[in-house]
């Protein structure tokens, strides 16, 4: 039964991440002080026993720490995946089986995202009627939804925070079209678990994107993102978003993300009062690992007019193709 005074949130996590469940632990308390209990529910991909005690300490009295094991997620998965991402990102997809029967909401939010905001209203919306509720993404062209069998103008959201209907999942069999889907493709999925929710999911509420403010509603012009996305926000929520997230995302794009050392993202000052507020808070910053060519073209996107960085993209394209 639905409570709106307690809120549930799962992340699916493993040793490499376990330090960011931590900041969006605390992140999340902070900001969300109308709830009378608030449940994570932690999908733990052999995370060790010192980890788990870590995350502990940063649950305050109203809150709740429940740990799955998600160890055999590759067994779930009855095929081999790609290993260009953390497998633990595609436990959200048995989320309908981990979480209890009596529970028939959640929000599911990637460990790279830092609560600025109350979600008291998007925690109350009625998404009875809907698998999912998620925040457009923002794709650079069509081959995303292409690639998934969907059509230009069909909605496409970011996995990263998705408002989910779990007994709509439980009575419609989701998780096991899920898996279908994947054994399908073999296993190759463009974006991975998203591509899979999005082909699979396609009753789904659109929220605002100041739940799931990703790094490229910041770094890109809106003219561009409106131009490569169908159907996409107009230019007022897009700035309501940007000056007043709930959710901030911080998704791999021009702007590097804030836990390397020479971050630039405007935001990286909202992630790191949360991270210095964790045991993790004298971890040194990572270092800058990304390539020239990805090192240059951010340059140029962030500080030159487009089409001088169009020319330069052109360039850097033929050159790789070249090398190869």
């Amino acid at each position: 039964m639905f409570n709106p005074r307690h809120l549930h949130i799962a992340l699916a996590s493993d040793n490499n991440y376990i330090e960011f469940v931590a900041i969006v632990i605390v992140s999340l308390f902070a900001t969300n002080k109308k709830f009378e209990q608030i449940t994570i529910h932690l999908l733990a991909n052999d995370i060790s026993v010192d980890n788990i005690n870590k995350i502990k300490q940063h649950i305050p009295e109203n809150g709740e720490l429940i740990i799955y094991s998600i160890n055999d997620i590759s067994n779930r998965l009855k095929v081999k995946v790609s290993n260009t991402i953390a497998i633990s990102a595609y436990a959200r997809l048995f989320l309908s089986s981990f979480i209890p029967k009596d529970i028939d909401k959640i929000l599911y939010v990637d460990c790279d995202v830092v609560f600025n905001n109350d979600i008291t209203k998007l925690w109350k919306k009625n998404i009875a009627a809907y698998s999912i509720g998620g925040v457009l993404d923002t794709l650079p062209d069509y081959k995303a939804k292409e690639l998934i069998g969907l059509k230009n103008n069909d909605a496409y959201v970011n996995s990263g925070v998705l408002l989910i209907n779990l007994d709509y999942w439980r009575n419609n069999n989701i998780e096991q079209q899920f898996i279908d889907f994947l054994l399908y493709h073999n296993g190759e999925i463009h974006h991975h678990d998203q591509g899979i929710i999005n082909a699979v999911c396609k009753n789904r509420l659109i929220l605002k994107p100041k739940y799931n403010l990703t790094s490229t509603y910041l770094s890109h012009p809106y003219w561009l993102l409106e131009k490569t996305n169908t159907p996409f926000y107009t230019q007022d929520v897009v700035k309501d978003a940007i000056v007043k997230p709930a959710i901030i995302h911080f998704t791999e794009g021009f702007y590097n993300r804030p836990w390397i050392s020479n971050s630039k993202h405007p935001m990286a000052n909202v992630f790191r009062k949360y991270r210095n507020m964790t045991l993790w808070k004298n971890k040194p910053y990572r270092p800058d690992n990304r390539s020239i060519a990805v090192k240059t073209l951010s340059f140029f996107f962030l500080n030159t007019p487009y089409p001088c960085y169009n020319f330069i993209s052109k360039i850097i394209t033929i050159l790789h193709k070249v090398i190869k």
